[in-house]
């Protein structure tokens, strides 16, 4: 009796933005693989397009994740089936046929929480992080109430074109979100981190016994991967935060900004989990 080995599929995830927005594409591309039995293949391409934002390298290899970096033959590329973000209604389509390229941002958890534990265990971190933050790893691992804050500059302030689209977040928002959390918690251990942390200690008027976790002293998997080990989240309105959160400990209360996007002709509605707190 013969046995036919078929090819497994190849799922193509195209990476544009940075980690954050990486993530996204790998955690859709990884569920997408999971349900279609096939392998997962990154396309850096788009990291390599210049346009009107701000130009972003490839991050994920921070982490322990399973895919292949650019590994199809032109051939190969002339067949795939392209299944744009926009055309997903909230979940895969039942019937998908040949190997798949799939394109867009992906920033909902409906498309891959079904592997939730599997994406925990690839988006550890692949090295052991620097002295400096595993020394704040462990004091956050000994705080009885550790909350990560995130304010999200950068680009979104020095960038026109994204300051229009995404807009920062108050301090107001910040102030409430800290309020919020301490009339339920009590007393609070704050670790703040930022990409203008001279701007934090100069304008965010934040308690003056919180931690200040320096960028350059980390890097953006190991924030993350600090974020994650705090128990609650005031996020930004980032991806960046958002996986800071996402990944840490589901008893926690992780708070969100309303207004995702300035924009108000962007989608928005299904980036931010039911269950986390709007204000």
């Amino acid at each position: 009796m013969f046995r036919f080995l078929f090819p497994r599929k190849k799922i193509v995830s195209s990476l544009i933005g940075g980690l954050g927005n990486q993530m996204f594409q790998y955690a859709a591309g990884r569920a997408l693989a999971a349900r279609l039995h096939g392998d997962l293949v990154l396309d850096t391409a788009p990291l390599h397009v210049k346009a009107d934002h701000t130009p972003r390298a490839y991050g994920l290899d921070a982490f322990k994740i399973r895919a292949t970096l650019d590994d199809l033959n032109p051939d190969e590329w002339s067949k795939l089936t392209v299944l744009e973000e926009g055309e997903v209604p909230g979940e895969w389509p039942r019937k998908i046929k040949g190997n798949v390229s799939i394109s867009g941002h992906w920033q909902s958890e409906r498309f891959f929480s079904s592997i939730r534990p599997q994406l925990l265990k690839d988006f550890a971190l692949s090295a052991q992080p620097n002295a400096h933050v595993a020394s704040i790893a462990e004091r956050i691992r000994g705080a009885s109430n550790s909350v990560s804050v995130h304010f999200r500059r950068g680009d979104y302030v020095s960038l026109p074109s994204a300051a229009k689209f995404h807009g920062t977040c108050s301090n107001s928002y910040y102030h409430a979100g800290i309020e919020h959390l301490r009339q339920m918690f009590g007393e609070l251990d704050l670790y703040v981190f930022s990409d203008d942390p001279q701007w934090v200690k100069q304008e965010a008027n934040l308690p003056s016994n919180i931690t200040l976790v320096e960028c350059e002293n980390s890097s953006p998997a190991q924030d993350i991967w600090l974020m994650s080990l705090c128990r609650h989240h005031i996020i930004a309105n980032s991806s960046f935060s958002w996986w800071g959160a996402w990944l840490g400990a589901s008893d926690g209360v992780t708070i969100a900004p309303q207004c995702w996007f300035l924009d108000p002709a962007a989608a928005q509605s299904h980036i931010v989990p039911s269950r986390w707190v709007r204000l």
